[in-house]
């Protein structure tokens, strides 16, 4: 199963990227979703899963049955946009509260055996300097996820998405 993030709207998508043959779960500016509190229940009281009800409640289990992972994002200061920020926060219910030690680096502990691709498409134009950050804190973000591999792609537009995409 693949899981697609985009900063935009479902019709917007889907001019870009159709998944109607595809089955694809998809998150988008169209869904409800809230800005994780901190509580840490998805840690402890109810692993993997988030009290808050919207529509990113069960990121976290769906992210265990994904194979690969994409987002495509504004690049926003040498990160993602705010809104696929909020969608990324909301995966720590991935990891456990466990710290461990990984190649000098501490990580959580992940939750899950499972592992996924994660590739990122930013599509705005950005300078050398906030690719090279972006590229960074997307790699982190896969390293914390426990990703298989992660992929960044810097396009001149949504409308480029299938040349970098199979």
């Amino acid at each position: 199963m693949k899981m697609l993030i985009y900063d935009g709207s479902q019709a917007e998508l889907r001019r870009f990227f159709p998944t109607e043959n595809d089955p694809c779960r998809v998150i988008c500016r169209d869904d409800k979703i809230h800005s994780c509190i901190g509580c840490g229940s998805c840690w402890v009281r109810s692993p993997g899963l988030c009290p808050i009800h919207d529509d990113a409640g069960l990121i976290t289990s769906r992210l265990a049955e994904t194979d690969e992972l994409y987002v495509f994002s504004a690049c926003v200061y040498g990160c993602v946009s705010p809104f696929v920020k909020t969608v990324l926060d909301r995966m720590i219910g991935f990891t456990t509260p466990i710290l461990e030690l990984h190649n000098g680096e501490t990580r959580f502990r992940p939750r899950y055996e499972e592992r996924f691709r994660l590739t990122v498409c930013f599509y705005n134009r950005v300078s050398g300097e906030e690719q090279r950050v972006a590229v960074d804190y997307i790699e982190r973000v896969g390293r914390e996820l426990n990703a298989s591999g992660t992929q960044v792609f810097f396009l001149d537009g949504l409308e480029k998405i299938r040349e970098v995409l199979p």
